[in-house]
């Protein structure tokens, strides 16, 4: 009994501390998602010097600038200003205390809408940003500091301890956008990816002599086409649903990729843009008599994805005009421009009871044409 009751107790400790590392790992991934709120808003570690578009207020109560913060290793937030070290100041539990090892919130490019917004009693408003779950960056006259709604208040360290207020503001992004203007895209052409597809049969026609002579006689086929593309963002949360999009579109010309002349178009995001290309070929046709031939018109597709950079320019309903770096994939299917077509030329012997194919002769058009021709009886 001694022996079960020691190994039962043993397997509950095993089982209680399996229980305590995957909470322990769930806190860490959730505390780890929260170091990006946008993809220009985020947590950055701090690393000796403020990172570009570190997020601050002008604390006219002391009289300098105070950073928005958090420790590393906590879910506070509080702020760190130049004249007190390289220190977050935050509060816990009715004390002030600080921390070598700190984040801290930086708006890179300064591209989003930082909005402060009046709140109370624990309140927070709609696109709040946080330093954990429930817990958010606010401010009042005397500096910075974290609201919780929970306790219904801001708390701030001041003069070496927490102070408390229920009236406060809350640091907000706006996503009331008016419009994103894409521009100045860069197609990375080294690492195109170009899967050619198979040739599909586009428009067919049919030539008959029906005299006893031959006859020779001009055909000229022409077909519309559909080219289609789309851009896909590396991070599209908070684009707008529609953008302008100025650029050349890629294509193939000659086993090689090359971007057309530059055009600015309407984009909805998630969606694709096509394109309309007319084609028309003529060709000479020397007809047996008592044959007839089928000409068909053939297009070489291929598909791309090729990764680029861009510049997108936003600008909000509230006046605010942001921009900042983009990146991502364009994917198209097209026509390809190296041999648009092959004509297939099929003679058959005009008989009304029984058609013989007499012989096949194979039309390949590119920059020069050539001509393939074999017997094949039957």
């Amino acid at each position: 009994m001694e022996i079960r009751s020691e190994t039962r107790a043993f397997t509950l400790s095993v089982i209680f501390l399996q229980a305590e590392i995957l909470f322990f790992d769930d806190l860490i991934k959730s505390l780890s998602t929260m170091w990006k709120i946008t993809d220009k808003l985020y947590w950055k570690t701090w690393e000796g010097s403020l990172p570009d578009g570190a997020v601050s207020i002008w604390n006219s109560d002391c009289n300098r600038t105070d950073y928005v913060s958090k420790p590393s290793n906590r879910v506070e937030c509080g702020l760190y200003t130049q004249s007190l070290g390289p220190y977050c100041y935050y509060t816990l539990s009715g004390r002030e205390l600080k921390d070598p090892s700190f984040l801290i919130l930086v708006n890179e490019d300064n591209f989003e809408d930082l909005v402060w917004i009046n709140d109370s009693n624990g309140g927070v408003p709609k696109n709040a940003v946080r330093s954990a779950d429930a817990v958010y960056v606010g401010k009042n006259q005397y500096g910075l500091g974290k609201v919780v709604p929970q306790h219904h208040c801001l708390f701030l360290p001041l003069k070496g301890r927490e102070s408390w207020y229920r009236q406060y503001e809350v640091l907000t992004y706006n996503t009331d956008v008016k419009s994103d203007v894409l521009s100045c895209v860069e197609y990375q052409i080294d690492k195109a990816k170009i899967k050619h597809l198979p040739p599909e049969t586009i428009k067919k026609s049919e030539i008959s002599n029906i005299t006893s002579t031959e006859i020779t006689q001009s055909c000229t086929l022409e077909e519309t086409t559909v080219d289609e593309s789309s851009w896909d963002f590396t991070n599209s949360k908070g684009l707008h649903a529609e953008m302008k999009i100025s650029t050349g579109i890629p294509s193939i010309f000659d086993m090689s990729v090359t971007v057309g002349a530059e055009e600015t178009f309407t984009y909805s995001k998630g969606g694709s843009r096509k394109r309309e290309k007319k084609w028309s070929q003529t060709l000479t046709v020397q007809v047996p008599p008592k044959q007839k031939r089928y000409i068909t018109m053939v297009a070489s597709k291929c598909k791309l994805e090729i990764p680029f950079t861009a510049r997108l320019t936003r600008t909000y309903n509230k006046g605010k005009v942001g921009s900042t770096n983009i990146s991502g994939t364009y994917r198209g299917a097209c026509v390809s421009e190296l041999s648009p077509f092959h004509l297939y030329i099929i003679d058959h012997t005009v008989n009304t009871l029984i058609p013989k194919c007499k012989y096949i002769i194979f039309l390949y058009i590119s920059n020069q044409s050539t001509w393939k021709s074999g017997q094949n009886c039957l």
